[in-house]
């Protein structure tokens, strides 16, 4: 039986065929589900406390108008279905760092073995920055509550149906979460030389166009003002990702001028050395 280390000295950059991909891809598929179902363990017994701070807008909203604006929940089984699909996203959420892993996990084969020493720099970055994002999220939710109970007409009630306020509550805030990981991908792509740097900093307008297309649909309000709160971050954190790969290639082009000069200027020295037994007396 062939050992993984045996076929790693075999073949040290890991190529693999495409049922090998497939199977790869199934396993890590199956263990990131084994991760986001534990941490949905976790979100069953976080749901009461999350969903409090979740309608804690909702009630300052009312509060402050002086109005009816209420989560209601329509049918009789409402409630359960929507702890369990709040504690799916919670899951999602708590587990990350677990999935992450695995997202790189699966990349990781098909880079070269010098390459594979990048993994605890793109989870110490992805992790972060997701984490980040949610938080952010989480702050923008408030926001974006008042913004649009405060198009209630008054003396009218506004009854939020449960289940489309959570979704859209844990909607907005995973959003956030993924959208600051993609420059994590992008930085990632530069170092391992699939794309140059150089590539995304050409492409700017298209990105900025995408960025805020991918805002327009992620973000589940129809203000401009949460869509902004995402799209800027995003761009910043986009031209962030390229200066680090414009950095990068410069140290590499640094590092490759210094390696080719370095037998340049060995070879005169060579070149002046002398034999101590080519001056030996014949005698």
């Amino acid at each position: 039986m062939t050992t993984r280390s045996s076929a790693r000295a075999g073949n040290p950059d890991a190529r693999m065929s495409l049922a090998d991909h497939l199977r790869e891809f199934r396993k890590r598929l199956i263990l990131a589900a084994i991760g986001i179902a534990i941490g949905m363990v976790a979100g069953w017994f976080l749901y009461t406390p999350v969903f409090e701070a979740l309608q804690r807008p909702v009630l300052e909203a009312a509060e402050r108008d002086d109005a009816l604006v209420t989560v209601n929940f329509a049918g009789v089984a409402t409630a359960l279905d929507m702890q369990i699909k709040m504690s799916l996203l919670i899951g999602v959420i708590v587990s990350a760092p677990w999935w992450l892993y695995q997202l790189w996990a699966f990349v990781a084969p098909g880079l070269k073995s010098t390459e594979r020493r990048y993994t605890v720099g793109f989870l110490a970055a992805a992790i972060p920055l997701f984490f980040g994002g949610v938080l952010f999220g989480w702050w923008v939710f408030p926001r974006a509550i008042t913004i649009l109970t405060g198009f209630t007409p008054d003396g009218a009630a506004n009854f939020l149906d449960a289940q489309t306020f959570m979704t859209f509550a844990m909607r907005l805030i995973l959003a956030f979460g993924i959208a600051f990981v993609f420059p994590v991908v992008m930085v990632a792509l530069t170092w391992t030389g699939i794309v140059q740097a150089r590539t995304w900093l050409r492409g700017w307008r298209w990105a900025v166009f995408i960025i805020f297309l991918a805002a327009a649909i992620l973000t589940p309000t129809p203000d401009a003002v949460t869509m902004l709160f995402m799209a800027v971050p995003m761009v910043a954190l986009y031209f962030a990702a390229v200066g680090v790969g414009l950095l990068r290639e410069r140290v590499s082009r640094r590092r490759r001028a210094k390696a080719a000069a370095a037998p340049a200027t060995a070879a005169p020295a060579d070149a002046g050395s002398t034999d101590p037994a080519q001056h030996q007396d014949p005698s």
